[in-house]
C-alpha cells in the first residue's frame, strides 16, 4: 500500500467552508442501486459532505477519512460514526456494506489495494460508488480566467492523479461488474467573490503553489467580469461523473 498523501489537512477548514456539497437525487439514484440501506460506508469522507448526505438514507453511515483535520470539521449526527482509517486497510469485518461511496477522493487512493479493500467490506450484491465533480463553469468570460488558472498557473503543481479527474475517471482502474446509472447530474451552487476564492485557495495545487509563489488570486478576482460585483451571487455548475460497480 502506497503511502498516504496528505493534501488536504493544511486547508481542511477552507475545504469545509467552500467545498460543495452532492445534490439529492444523485444521492438518490446511487442509494437505489444498494441491496439494503442498512449500513454504507464512505471513504475519503474529508469533511463530511457524502456522509451527510447519505445518513438522510441509511441507517447507519461509518465515514473514515486519514485526515484528522478534515474529521474535526465533519458535521455530527447520531446515524454517521466517524473514524481516521485508510480507504486501502479500514479495519472493518468481512460484508458487512450494503454501500460503499467515495466522493472526489478515489483517485488518491492506492487503488489495487482499495479495490480489494471494497470487495473484502461489501456483502453480496453490494454497490460501490465512485464519484467526481469538474471544474466549475459559471459564464463564459469567468470559465476562461478559470481555465488559464487551472492550467497556467496552478496546472504544473496538481499531482499526477489529477489526470483521472480530468479523464471522468473514464481511464480509472475499476475491476468491478460494472452498473450503469442513467441521466446527468450536476452540483449547482451560488457564489459570490469570496465563495470562488475560497474555492480556488481550497485546491491541493493552489496550495502548493503558495508554497514557493505569491499569491496568484488576487490577480485573477480583479479580472472577473463586472457583473461579480461586490454583493453579486453568481449561479454555477460542476457536471459529476462516476464509476459503478456490484458485488457478485
Amino acid at each position: 500500500m502506497g503511502d498516504f498523501k496528505d493534501l488536504f489537512s493544511g486547508q481542511a477548514g477552507t475545504y469545509a467552508r467552500f467545498r460543495p456539497t452532492y445534490p439529492e437525487p444523485f444521492i438518490r439514484a446511487i442509494v437505489a442501486l444498494a441491496p439494503d440501506t442498512n449500513r454504507c460506508l464512505d471513504c475519503g469522507t474529508g469533511n463530511g459532505q457524502a456522509a451527510f448526505a447519505l445518513s438522510g438514507h441509511f441507517r447507519l453511515v461509518d465515514a473514515i477519512d486519514a485526515s484528522a483535520a478534515q474529521l474535526e470539521r465533519a458535521p455530527v449526527k447520531d446515524t454517521i460514526a466517524y473514524r481516521e482509517a485508510r480507504a486501502e486497510a479500514t479495519g472493518y469485518p468481512d460484508a458487512v456494506f450494503d454501500l460503499i461511496t467515495v466522493g472526489q477522493a478515489v483517485h488518491w487512493f492506492d487503488l489495487p489495494a482499495f479495490h480489494t479493500e471494497a470487495m473484502r467490506l461489501l456483502k453480496p450484491g453490494g454497490i460501490l460508488a465512485v464519484w467526481g465533480y469538474g471544474l466549475l463553469r459559471l459564464d463564459p468570460k469567468t470559465d476562461a480566467l478559470l481555465d488559464r488558472f487551472y492550467k497556467d498557473v496552478v496546472g504544473p503543481y496538481w499531482q499526477p492523479e489529477r489526470s483521472y479527474v480530468e479523464e471522468h475517471y473514464r481511464t480509472l482502474p475499476f475491476p468491478w461488474e460494472e452498473v450503469p446509472l442513467s441521466g446527468e447530474y450536476a452540483i449547482g451552487r451560488k457564489l459570490d467573490r469570496g465563495g470562488l476564492a475560497g474555492y480556488l485557495y481550497s485546491w491541493s495545487a493552489t496550495q502548493a503553489y503558495l508554497k514557493s509563489n505569491e499569491d496568484p488570486i488576487p490577480a485573477l478576482m480583479r479580472q472577473l467580469p463586472a457583473h461579480w460585483n461586490a454583493a453579486a451571487q453568481v449561479k454555477g455548475r460542476h457536471p459529476l461523473f462516476w464509476r459503478i460497480g456490484r458485488k457478485g
